[in-house]
């Protein structure tokens, strides 16, 4: 995570200038003596980075509300601790929008979270099928959540409250939302975007789909109604 808060060609001459510390060849090295290197090729202040992830314990949890609309997206990142030591983790987050049919038009932004609730606006992003957290693993992290909301006249008319376990799936793949919705269609692509199985009208809060006799493969499930649709990456075993 220090590559990623200051950088890699900074992160890399601060280890080449700290192994080349005259003053500390032959003798002991603190924890003080690498941050100060990091610091001066830096130039960033790294006492807050410290006192997180080195002197403190636990991780973050994060949970992010994302509404968009034809006038733009807000995001909201709300952040929990698992350790009382540390009050917040202050960290640049990063969330890729997904456009699984065209690989090349995903999109990575940045974000310098320093408070809980904090408030992003930025341009309507359009045409992505999923949001996806970290996706280079930077932050250590986990139990991480993110809902998104499309907004039209005001009304929240689409979002995506689902949950799908397990995943990697072996035989039946649990779907299940978080409230009541109707779907106009539910269907499974390969990893070629071939349409293999189409299920309509999903009106239940929970079902199940078998899925023993699809090959061992990467698919992707999307959750369609009017206005939009949700899509999922699952693995088959």
């Amino acid at each position: 995570m220090l590559r990623w808060t200051i950088g890699d060609e900074n992160f890399f001459q601060a280890i080449r200038n700290y192994l080349q510390d005259e003053n500390l060849a032959n003798g002991y090295s603190r924890t003080e003596n690498l941050k100060s290197h990091l610091e001066n090729s830096s130039g960033l202040d790294l006492t807050e980075f410290f006192q997180d992830w080195v002197y403190g314990e636990g991780f973050p949890s994060y949970f992010f509300e994302i509404n968009y609309s034809e006038d733009g997206t807000n995001i909201n990142v709300t952040q929990n601790q698992s350790h009382y030591s540390v009050d917040f983790f202050e960290m640049k987050v990063p969330l890729k929008f997904v456009n699984y049919n065209n690989t090349g038009n995903d999109t990575i932004l940045v974000f310098e979270n320093t408070f809980t609730e904090q408030n992003f606006e930025i341009d309507f992003i359009t045409n992505f099928d999923d949001v996806i957290f970290d996706p280079e693993h930077k932050i250590i992290s986990n139990y991480n959540f993110i809902e998104t909301n499309y907004t039209k006249n005001n009304d929240i008319i689409f979002n995506n409250k689902i949950a799908f376990f397990p995943n990697p799936v072996k035989n039946e793949l649990n779907i299940q939302f978080f409230e009541k919705r109707n779907f106009k269609k539910l269907e499974i692509k390969n990893n070629i975007s071939k349409v293999i199985r189409t299920y309509e009208n999903i009106n239940s809060k929970f079902f199940k789909i078998d899925l023993s006799d699809l090959k061992s493969g990467i698919y992707f499930i999307s959750f369609i109604n009017e206005e939009n649709k949700i899509t999922k990456k699952f693995i088959k075993n």
